[in-house]
Order: structure tokens, then C-alpha cells, then sequence
């Protein structure tokens, strides 16, 4: 008699999804402050140690990955867990969309719903990003920059936090032999 072995999904545990939350956070603000040191590397080269800039830019990145991974990916998420969907791949997409979703919105000012005090105004070195309080197309286009950038980050911190909250079950086989 041969009996075909299958996995039956992925399991998780309340304490390994809570660690996988908080390594997902470090995660996060880690490539956050690698992302900042390299692009502005004079600056941190010249300044770094006298500002604590890396540090600071750490601990906010670690508060704003930390609030989106406890306050908005668990209702979507516990709803693609419930219905079955727990791959490794769908974790990396689903950090990728709701990362960029969530920069962008930042970005933004919400989409460009919430009107900024009125003569609000600013520039980069590309040209004007806000014109009284309106985002620009050139705006548009930093953000989007940043939001996909950001989205890299969210991949990898949903393959962590998949990693670390997930196991496979036994094969059926092993679980019919051990019976």
C-alpha cells in the first residue's frame, strides 16, 4: 500500500507570530536606515555620529513599522489566513502591495484628499513637490519613487515575519505513520 504525502497548509502559534511581528519591525527599520545611510552617505560620513542621525532615523522607522504591522496588516492578513493563503510568496506580495499602498498614502497627504495649510509650498532638487498646499506631478513622482522603494522593504519584511510565524505541518505520511 503507498500512501501519497501532502502538506496540509502552514501553522502558526500566537507567540510566533507575535516574535515574527517584532523581528518584521527590526527588519524594517534596519533596511530603512541602510536605505538612508546610503543615500545620503557624506552626510552621515560627515555628521552621522555627531547627530545620532542613524539612530533616530532607526527608532522612527522601527514606531512606523511597528504601528503598520500591529494596527493595519493583521485584519487583511488574518483574512488571507483564514481563507488558506499563507505561501511565502503571497506574504512577500501582500508586504509589497500594502507597503507601497501605505508610503504612497503618506506621501501623499492621503492621496492629495487632505488639503495643507493653504501657501504650503516646497521643492527638491528636481523642482517644486508642493505648490499651496497641492501636490505636483513632480511631487507625484518623488512619491512614487519612494513608495516602491519602500515596497522592496515591505517584501522582505513579509518573507521574515512568514518566515518566523509559519511552519509547515508534517507530511501526512509521517503523521499516519507515528498514529
Amino acid at each position: 500500500m503507498q500512501v501519497r504525502a501532502e502538506r496540509i497548509g502552514h501553522e502558526t502559534s500566537l507567540l510566533r507570530a507575535a516574535l515574527a511581528l517584532a523581528v518584521g519591525t527590526l527588519t524594517g527599520a534596519s533596511l530603512v536606515t541602510l536605505f538612508a545611510v546610503l543615500t545620503d552617505l557624506e552626510y552621515f560620513r560627515e555628521y552621522g555620529l555627531q547627530t545620532d542621525a542613524a539612530s533616530l532615523v532607526f527608532t522612527y522607522a522601527a514606531t512606523a513599522w511597528a504601528a503598520g504591522l500591529c494596527l493595519i496588516a493583521p485584519l487583511p492578513w488574518a483574512i488571507l489566513h483564514r481563507y488558506g493563503k499563507r505561501s511565502w510568496w503571497i506574504a512577500m506580495a501582500f508586504g509589497t502591495i500594502l507597503t507601497f499602498v501605505v508610503a504612497l498614502g503618506l506621501m501623499t497627504k492621503g492621496f492629495n484628499l487632505f488639503v495643507l495649510v493653504d501657501g504650503f509650498s516646497a521643492s527638491d532638487s528636481g523642482g517644486p513637490t508642493w505648490i499651496d498646499g497641492q501636490l505636483t506631478r513632480h511631487g507625484w513622482v518623488e512619491a512614487l519613487i519612494v513608495a516602491l522603494a519602500c515596497s522592496v522593504a515591505g517584501a522582505l519584511v513579509g518573507f521574515v515575519v512568514w518566515r518566523i510565524a509559519y511552519r509547515s505541518p508534517p507530511l501526512l505520511a509521517d503523521a499516519i505513520g507515528r498514529t
